[in-house]
């Protein structure tokens, strides 16, 4: 008699992503951590979760559908991405529709790709569309169209309607609990400092060293390192921040007397590294961070 495997509760598996978006450098492999982060400092449905570089907000979704926290703020600079969630939280109903409506066509795609689009709904549309048929979801100006894709599908390997439809539903049942901002992450960190049922996921786009991968995969990449440092420093609710494993970046938070841990990942090349995390209380990680298991970094669900 076969022995059931026991559920690992430090890995999450893309499948159970509530964000449309096959979002580069996502953050769902660390979930569980976020998860046992927001117990150990206390995090109440009294609590809203601020996610100041907000892109896919696998995290911050997450966090508010499990009842992690009561109300969820995504700020987003890039106003495409900003445009697609606009979408999603206010007219649900219309992208529902255009995700049934879409024929699978590398025709039908070119054609929609290239409308002008002058409002947040077609805007939030090709944004989803482009994000589901590019390599890795990046939907930067240069970003290629899938050619081959899993099984051979092409540029469609990726656009699974009833999912998606899925997921925008789910989101649209939390619609209330969630504010969306679009704007500069820095400054609604700096104009929240004070608030105290705040909690905040920070995850800046990967831009620090030369050939940061930010560079490619992000309209909007640069970041003022030692700015966001020091926001994060002076805010009265916790924060959880990542980072690459940068020794510039561990100089930067030494500075400022921050704690930091690195956490093992894996790349969507499968290639085995580390990521950084920066807090001023890392305590409820690092207890368990011995036995859990590898993380797996998977963007491209």
């Amino acid at each position: 008699m076969r022995r059931k495997r026991k559920s690992n509760n430090n890995t999450f598996h893309p499948s159970k992503a509530l964000s449309p978006l096959r979002y580069p450098g996502g953050k769902s492999w660390l979930i569980p951590n976020v998860e046992k982060w927001l117990t150990a400092i206390k995090a109440t449905r009294r609590h809203r979760l601020v996610e100041p570089f907000a892109g896919g907000a696998n995290v911050g979704l997450a966090m508010l559908a499990r009842g992690k926290v009561g109300a969820l703020t995504i700020v987003e600079l890039d106003k495409r991405i900003a445009a697609f969630w606009k979408l999603v939280l206010r007219d649900p109903e219309w992208l529902i529709r255009a995700i049934r409506n879409f024929t699978p066509t590398r025709k039908n795609l070119a054609e929609r790709l290239g409308r002008n689009a002058r409002r947040f709904r077609e805007l939030g549309f090709q944004t989803l569309l482009k994000n589901r048929t590019s390599r890795g979801g990046v939907i930067a100006p240069r970003a290629g169209i899938l050619k081959h894709g899993e099984r051979k599908r092409g540029p469609f390997s990726r656009w699974y309607p009833d999912t998606l439809i899925k997921r925008v539903k789910r989101i649209s049942e939390l619609e209330d609990k969630i504010k969306l901002v679009h704007g500069d992450g820095l400054r609604i960190l700096r104009e929240r400092k004070k608030r105290t049922n705040d909690v905040y996921f920070v995850d800046p786009p990967y831009s620090f060293s030369s050939n940061g991968a930010g560079r490619r995969l992000y309209s909007h990449y640069e970041v003022p390192h030692e700015d966001l440092i020091k926001a994060v420093k002076k805010l009265r609710g916790p924060f959880l921040m990542t980072y690459d494993n940068d020794a510039a970046i561990h100089a930067l938070a030494k500075k400022h007397k921050l704690s930091t841990s690195k956490i093992q990942m894996r790349s969507s090349h499968h290639a085995n590294k580390k990521e950084l995390l920066i807090s001023s209380d890392l305590s409820g990680i690092r207890r368990k961070r011995g036995h859990s298991a590898r993380a797996r970094r998977k963007s491209t669900h």
